[in-house]
């Protein structure tokens, strides 16, 4: 009785009233969102922490984006003349030094840390194994970059921390593979990688520690051609076969010579001493053979069967430029 007369003497109430009905389950919509929210944060860490992958591709994802604002801020400081602290070392061998063992090894160790017990049928690893590398590489790169911002002590410090974190990951790595009894090559090929890896960031850090400016340049080019080439071609040889006969089933024929991880890791070296002994004019002996093989690979791997799924061609795209690169290395 009272809701008509309200009505027909405020036109408006019926508004006001929807308005305070909506603002009233906006309000609770927020409030249940917000317990949700901090029910999810909470949960962050332990859904993190269950699987390796997820532990260092987060860290990976947070590394690439620290990567740009520094770079970024350091580029933009010297296009446009603003102050930003001066690195206690060379700004663009930190980048590349960074780069190269501090963003991309958490994708690395998390792919390896899954994978390489699922390689040589061994238990998978736990927390307690690829906890210390999340806290090791993640933890050293960060504190490295705030060193990179004036306070050498800090770069020092970071850069031992992921030395002991990229310590916890060839110890886990290598139970594995002496379980296994080390017969797997492509488990040897990574784990070798990350060898010479490990070697490139203590030659960084004896450089930033005081020694000669010899020991950063072969530490970037031990990141390049020690590191990164060798376990992308070797996931590779081992990854697209499996993923594109999975894709394709008996229309497609697997190629994966044995004999081709030892021809790219020999040429490899090859490279690698030409370059750090300075004698560039003889790069194209190891880099044209190298564009060969990489080639063969590229053809061999039939990738105008695999243009579906999608996903599998940018994996066939993405290695053809590697034979390219090449090419254009033995120039």
């Amino acid at each position: 009785m009272n809701i008509p007369v309200t009505l027909e003497r405020y036109p408006g109430a019926l508004t006001i009233q929807a308005e305070n009905v909506n603002l009233r389950f906006i309000m609770e919509f927020a409030e249940c969102d917000d317990r949700r929210l901090r029910a999810a944060l909470a949960g962050l860490p332990a859904l993190l922490s269950s699987a390796p992958h997820r532990l260092m591709f987060f860290a990976g994802a947070a590394a690439l984006i620290v990567s740009m604002l520094w770079w970024a801020c350091v580029l933009a400081s010297g296009s446009f003349g603003f102050a930003f602290p001066a690195a206690p070392v060379p700004a663009g061998w930190a980048h590349a030094v960074f780069t190269q063992y501090g963003m991309l090894p958490p994708f690395i160790f998390g792919f390896l840390l899954t994978v390489f017990p699922r390689w040589l049928a061994q238990p998978a690893l736990t927390r307690r194994h690829y906890v210390p590398v999340f806290i090791g590489v993640f933890g050293g790169y960060l504190l490295a970059h705030i060193g990179l911002l004036g306070m050498k002590p800090l770069l020092l410090a970071g850069l031992g921390l992921m030395l002991s974190g990229w310590t916890a990951a060839l110890v886990a790595l290598g139970g594995v593979l002496l379980a296994h009894k080390g017969r797997d090559l492509h488990a040897l090929s990574c784990y070798a990688a990350l060898l010479v890896g490990f070697c490139g960031l203590a030659a960084f850090a004896a450089f930033a520690l005081g020694a000669p400016w010899q020991f950063a340049y072969v530490a970037i080019k031990l990141g390049t051609f020690g590191l990164l080439l060798p376990i992308f071609f070797t996931v590779c040889h081992r990854m697209l076969p499996f993923f594109s006969a999975s894709a394709l089933g008996t229309g497609y024929r697997v190629v994966r010579p044995r004999w081709s991880l030892a021809a790219v890791w020999s040429l490899l070296l090859l490279h690698l001493g030409f370059d750090v002994s300075h004698h560039q004019d003889w790069l194209w002996l190891a880099d044209l053979p190298l564009a060969a093989v990489f080639l063969y690979h590229a053809i061999a791997w039939q990738p105008w069967k695999c243009r579906r799924p999608g996903l599998l061609f940018v994996l066939h795209a993405a290695f053809a430029w590697l034979p390219l690169a090449f090419m254009l290395y033995a120039l």
